[in-house]
């Protein structure tokens, strides 16, 4: 979806994406476009396939993207990146002064991907980029990478957590855990 408006009153918005695979092919990308809802469900699922390709994105946000509930219509994103090549195989990213929000209702994040090796991660929020959460905001992933010029507020509960039972966390720089918050993504955390 490329230099879009599309806007939802009551009714539900669900936009789902699979790539046939290959290099630089991604499930879902929202670019530089608007996806507003206002009472109805908001959902974004893309996926793309197992292989070797290198740069394949679940679902990717940016730039200058806006995907909102402005009433209390839940908003999620589910994205998964099954390629085994080492670069750049993320399941959700969100770059350069993108905001995901949802004003009175859950916002919720499920990023999956091969994260074991190369700079592959799970979920990645970046350039100036937001999430906004009006009720719970909750971030299902096992890796995270969040640039200091991010932030993640809200006035609910947030859970962030990995996928995988038994995975572990790390809080601050050099602490280990395979879901590591650094101390510089710690204060992208914000209250309101």
């Amino acid at each position: 979806i490329s230099d879009s408006m599309i806007n939802s009153a009551a009714g539900t918005l669900a936009f789902i994406g699979n790539s046939l695979g290959g290099t630089d092919a991604h499930g879902l990308d929202i670019y530089a476009s608007t996806i507003r809802t206002t009472d109805g469900n908001l959902s974004l699922t893309g996926t793309t396939p197992n292989s070797n390709s290198r740069n394949q994105l679940g679902v990717v946000i940016g730039p200058n993207a806006l995907v909102e509930s402005t009433g209390t219509g839940p908003v999620s994103i589910t994205g998964t990146a099954q390629s085994v090549d080492n670069s750049l195989n993320n399941g959700v990213v969100i770059y350069d002064n993108s905001t995901i929000r949802a004003a009175s209702a859950d916002l919720i994040i499920n990023a999956y991907s091969q994260d074991n090796q190369g700079d592959r991660y799970n979920f990645g929020l970046f350039g100036g980029s937001s999430l906004v959460g009006g009720s719970g905001l909750t971030i299902n992933a096992n890796t995270i990478v969040l640039d200091s010029s991010a932030s993640i507020r809200g006035s609910g509960t947030l859970t962030i957590q990995p996928t995988d039972t038994g995975s572990t966390i790390g809080l601050g720089d050099g602490a280990s855990g395979r879901l590591n918050l650094t101390t510089a993504g710690l204060a992208t955390i914000q209250n309101g």
